[in-house]
């Protein structure tokens, strides 16, 4: 079992991305107390750190700064899929994400700067620095079922929502 109490938190709009490390590692997104996901109807569980609910868990293989602070809090859906999973829930519009269609998605420029302010006001990050994290990612997505970790979560709970977030997340 992995100790979340080794994790270090980082409030996006009151921390300074230098807080986070430069290097690989696990990293945790939870919401802020008293903050929800756009409703989708159904009903998920969550645990919890510091009395926030987990929603999702990932991995950098190079950056947790770039990953965490400029992918997920400020980059775009085509690069995040804890961004694309959240526009969704909001029901924006997907548009390519390349010249060539390739099939990669992300949201508009408005919606796009809409959702990072959205992120920076309603999550919070916990991150570990970890040299091996590929070792503890299926772990930690067996020990906390967070409801956007569609990949590799064959949790049963959850499972409805993690289907209608998939089917979501499919339109464009």
């Amino acid at each position: 079992m992995i100790q979340l109490n080794n994790f270090k938190k980082f409030d996006p709009l009151n921390d300074s991305p230098l807080d986070i490390p430069d290097s690989e590692g696990n990293y945790i997104i939870v919401l802020k107390p008293n903050k929800k996901l756009p409703e989708l109807g159904i009903t998920f569980t969550c645990k919890t750190i510091d009395n926030k609910k987990i929603i999702y868990t990932g991995i950098s293989n190079k950056s947790l700064r770039c990953r965490d602070y400029k992918q997920h809090f400020n980059g775009n859906a085509g690069n995040s899929t804890l961004r694309k999973s959240i526009g969704s829930l909001f029901g924006w519009k997907k548009i390519p994400r390349d010249k060539i269609n390739n099939g990669k998605t992300k949201f508009n420029k408005e919606d796009e700067d809409r959702l990072s302010k959205w992120m920076k006001q309603n999550l919070d990050l916990y991150f570990l620095a970890n040299p091996t994290p590929k070792e503890k990612e299926v772990e930690l997505i067996n020990q906390l079922n967070p409801p956007l970790n569609l990949s590799k979560n064959k949790n049963n709970e959850n499972a409805e929502f993690r289907v209608e977030l998939s089917r979501l997340r499919k339109i464009k």
